[in-house]
């Protein structure tokens, strides 16, 4: 392989439409569903992560998945 590849799981919360154009309660409105993500870790910016599925010998990836570092709750590295 050409680097070593970093395996993250990842939890956010991402964005979605909880109720689906109903009239809602403010009260009552989803701030956000918290979403787990695991991949090999790409890239790391001050307002992105990036992983990705796919990882070949050469080091070309496919499946790249961009998440916001503002939406994060945490990262675990796994082995």
């Amino acid at each position: 392989m050409a680097s070593k590849l970093h395996y993250v799981e990842i939890s956010w919360l991402d964005a979605h439409d909880a109720h689906l154009g109903e009239w809602v309660d403010p009260k009552k409105v989803d701030i956000g569903i918290k979403v787990v993500t695991v991949g090999i870790l790409v890239k790391r910016t001050k307002k992105y992560i990036t992983i990705t599925h796919t990882k070949t010998e050469e080091g070309d990836v496919r499946g790249t998945f961009n998440i916001p570092i503002a939406t994060i709750v945490g990262i675990k590295t796994l082995k």
